[in-house]
């Protein structure tokens, strides 16, 4: 189960995410999978950030 600190993190990923806010996103995903690299969430947010901004890879 997820902590409830990676659960607010990802909340607000999304949150920042589906308002445009694509930064704060990439870096809350990112930080979430410092603590959890296989957490399939931010995995795939990562990716479709990726997409939309145009790039096949995030730095």
């Amino acid at each position: 189960m997820l902590s409830h600190r990676i659960q607010d993190a990802l909340q607000q990923a999304i949150e920042h995410h589906q308002a445009g806010r694509l930064p704060e996103a990439e870096r809350l995903y990112r930080a979430i999978l410092q603590a959890q690299p296989n957490h399939p969430d931010p995995n795939h947010n990562l990716g479709q950030l990726a997409r939309q901004v145009g790039q096949p890879r995030l730095r």
